[in-house]
């Protein structure tokens, strides 16, 4: 992909902008990790100096982060959430508790670390987070809205399952026909999901280059790994499709696709990632969830970034 291409899209954002009209979602499960789709590999270039991103340290503890979701069993129904912050902040000390946390506050710094709700499907070489959820898209450029929306679902804490895309439109001063770049796309992460569950903006974004090199592939799966284990979140993915090249699953091969999507799941036995596809329900074969081969999807990756 020219440099040029690269610098103009870094300016518009990404749009799935080749939508039909509206239609039914179909539904989807969590299954069992597929096959590989076959992709035809893209001689490496050499790799460009990458500054490294590094997640700072998070309020919580990660002993006292396991202890808490243990406790509370927090299953983001958006009825529970004025109770789950109220004990968040007994159990930090802060707010309306500032200066007395309390005892059982104290004792779970010492428990041992293990989220009994909210456990990845895990096994020999993979894991993937059954309850990733996945949102239609309103319209033909709300994809950047929806991945919000589902990560808002998805990841275990205060953040509400029931954010409208609309909702994170209005707090990006836009509507959902607006285009999200990924500057926007940090700031609704940070917004309605890294501060509410981790007290801190928490996403960041990863640069791929086109084609990605080994090394930023290897990257992508630990950073995926870090974020579903101890996180329990998926990564945004940004993807650019172009006639003849790369697909994610049931995309028409049109001349050009600007999509967001949400990852949540690995496996290394056959290559592949698990995502969730906010374009349902348009006249095209999309899966709500799918496996897909890691190779193709950091090939459709590649001149943009994920956020993790």
């Amino acid at each position: 992909m020219a440099a040029s291409t690269v610098a103009a899209m870094a300016l518009t954002g990404l749009a799935s902008a080749d939508l039909a009209s509206a239609g039914s979602e179909p539904g989807s499960t969590a299954a069992a990790p597929a096959a590989s789709q076959p992709s035809t590999p893209r001689t490496p270039t050499a790799e460009p100096a990458v500054k490294p991103t590094t997640k700072a340290n998070a309020k919580l503890t990660d002993h006292e982060l396991a202890a808490f979701r243990k406790s509370q069993g927090y299953q983001g129904d958006g009825v529970k959430d004025t109770a789950w912050l109220t004990s968040l902040r007994k159990q930090l000390g802060t707010g309306e508790f500032a200066g007395a946390k309390t005892a059982a506050g104290s004792a779970s710094a010492s428990s041992p670390m293990s989220l009994a709700a909210n456990t990845p499907t895990s096994g020999p070489g993979y894991s993937y987070l059954g309850w990733m959820a996945q949102r239609r898209q309103e319209t033909s450029s709300a994809c950047g809205k929806a991945t919000v929306v589902e990560m808002s679902a998805t990841v275990p804490g205060p953040s509400s399952s029931y954010l409208t895309q609309s909702a994170v439109a209005r707090y990006l001063g836009e509507t959902t026909s607006s285009a999200t770049n990924i500057t926007e796309e940090l700031s609704a992460l940070a917004h309605f999901v890294g501060r509410p569950n981790f007290g801190r903006s928490f996403y960041s974004a990863r640069w791929i280059s086109d084609p990605p090199t080994s090394s930023q592939k290897r990257q992508f799966l630990a950073d995926l790994k870090t974020d579903i284990a101890n996180y329990r979140t998926p990564v945004t993915a940004g993807v650019i499709e172009v006639a003849g090249g790369p697909h994610l699953v049931g995309h028409p091969n049109l001349k050009r696709i600007e999509h967001w999507v949400i990852a949540g799941g690995w496996n290394t036995n056959n290559n592949t990632v698990w995502y969730a596809d906010s374009w349902t329900g348009y006249g095209y074969p999309i899966p709500a969830r799918s496996w897909i081969s890691m190779n193709t999807f950091l090939v459709a990756v590649g001149g943009w970034a994920y956020l993790w």
